[in-house]
């Protein structure tokens, strides 16, 4: 059986660009606090889905 790779942990200025572009993106903004205090469970928001066993 193969041994798994190394992981290749990026460098400072890698990190730093790859932060800048997860701050860019507008469809994905960052969650508040007050985002995971109002957050509920999925099966209480789409039941069908939950039931159906289609959530992780």
């Amino acid at each position: 059986m193969p041994r798994k790779p190394a992981i290749i942990m990026p460098t400072d200025e890698e990190n730093a660009l790859i932060n800048r572009g997860i701050t860019s993106a507008p469809d994905s903004p960052e969650l508040t606090a007050a985002d995971f205090r109002n957050a509920r469970p999925a099966r209480s928001v789409v039941p069908e889905l939950a039931s159906a066993g289609k959530l992780r």
